[in-house]
């Protein structure tokens, strides 16, 4: 047995030396050429190292600039994807022992995708007309666990952009990516991420859970807080068996919280008008390939507007199950109008207050227990309705009453003089 463990001990010593010295050997300019004719052969597109290369440097490191991988002949630019500096290195203990651990810095990372007017993506390879690969039967189902390869390793990107162009309307969007770091930290996966997206900064931080149970697939405490413009995002929670093949078991809450409903102007087309505060908690469940969006609850603060959104949805991916109770009230119901713009025949009461209720999902949506109530001073203006399903209108029923002392007291809500 000691003979066996000496033996295996100069075999691996001698395979570590000899990789060593060819690593020293092999000019800059072979590995360069095999890696840029291995890549290019594999996808059909020319990949470039234009810059400087260097394999030699260190063990198992390599060094390389201006890195260019080619886009398809139709596209506008002849690059889809070019990095800058680039480092790579595979920790040389670690591998005597089976394990993989890799350090993977990019800087200058751009990737432009885009499509053609027929809807062609740039980044799709080879002939897509080919039969897919058969199937390996009774092949082992793989880990629903991370790879360990994954957890040992550490990835940064900084100066990074990611755009994306639609070939038929023409239309751009980019994501500048101005620091990523992922990677194992106090036996946790650590992320950090900052950018911006519409001249709007993006930062999130924290951790995706202790490494062990990602190895596992075990549940594993997920918790990471970031922003988008000044809007505060937040996530924490369970996550197992994410790489299972009927997808992720997650148990996570979410939250949002933004200052007035205008945060999230500079990512529309149009305008938004602000009503107030928003608040926005639920939890997000996952097993076998479902999704589900359990105790929602939205709020809006405003100075003309309470409102609140309780509810759920059960099946997330056909927005089925969908169940939700709504309530608002409003005692400047005229500031509020003037606030979001809706032109009214005549003046609007001075309050509100309305409830209501929406149950179904996108192939009928029930309205139910619809009450309103629209009062200014001798006036009071009652609604209550239903309807068996409010995207066709099918069995919309609503009744409408008004208590005034006369006629012509309405007649600043008409718009118009009505008779006493």
């Amino acid at each position: 047995m000691l003979r066996f463990v000496k033996i295996l001990l100069v075999g691996l010593i001698s395979i570590v030396v000899l990789t060593f010295v060819a690593l020293f050997l092999i000019p800059n300019d072979t590995y360069r050429r095999w890696l840029e004719e291995t890549v290019s052969s594999a996808t059909g597109r020319q990949l470039t190292v234009a810059g400087d290369f260097d394999a030699q440097s260190s063990l198992f490191k390599v060094h390389a600039t201006d890195v260019r991988f080619a886009n398809p002949d139709w596209a506008d630019d002849a690059s889809m994807v070019t990095i800058g500096p680039f480092d790579a290195a595979l920790r040389v203990l670690p591998l005597l022992i089976g394990r993989v651990e890799a350090i993977l810095d990019l800087d200058g990372l751009n990737v432009a995708l885009e499509t053609n007017a027929d809807g062609e993506g740039n980044w799709q390879m080879g002939d897509d007309s080919a039969p897919p690969a058969t199937t390996v039967p009774d092949q082992a189902p793989a880990s629903p666990g991370v790879p360990n390869w994954l957890l040992a390793s550490r990835l940064h990107i900084g100066n990074g952009t990611f755009s994306f162009t639609d070939g038929a309307s023409g239309n751009s969007r980019s994501f500048v990516l101005d620091e990523l770091d992922l990677g194992e930290k106090d036996q946790r996966l650590a992320l950090m991420l900052k950018g911006q997206y519409l001249e709007q900064p993006i930062t999130l931080g924290g951790d995706l859970g202790d490494v062990d149970s990602l190895a596992q697939g075990a549940p594993a405490d997920l918790r990471l807080d970031g922003g988008v413009g000044d809007i505060a995002l937040s996530a924490g929670g369970s996550v197992a068996e994410l790489f299972a093949a009927a997808g992720p078991t997650l148990d996570l809450v979410l939250g949002l919280k933004a200052p007035s409903t205008q945060s999230v102007e500079p990512f529309l087309d149009g305008s938004i008008p602000d009503v107030g505060a928003v608040d926005f908690t639920g939890q997000l469940t996952g097993a076998d390939g479902a999704l589900a969006a359990l105790d929602l609850k939205l709020t809006l603060d405003g100075p003309d507007l309470k409102a609140g959104v309780d509810g759920a949805i059960g099946d997330l991916l056909t927005l089925g199950e969908m169940a939700f109770k709504a309530q608002l009230s409003s005692d400047t119901v005229p500031a509020l109008v003037e606030t979001v713009g809706v032109a009214l025949p005549g003046t609007a009461p001075k309050s509100l207050k309305a409830s209501w209720e929406l149950n179904g999902d996108l192939n009928g949506l029930a309205l139910q227990d619809l009450i309103a109530v629209l009062e200014d001073e001798q006036v009071q203006i009652n609604l209550t309705g239903k309807a068996e399903d409010l995207i066709t209108q099918k069995g919309l029923n609503a009744q409408l009453s008004a208590t005034s002392p006369s006629l012509a007291a309405l007649s600043q809500f008409a718009g118009r003089d009505l008779p006493d």
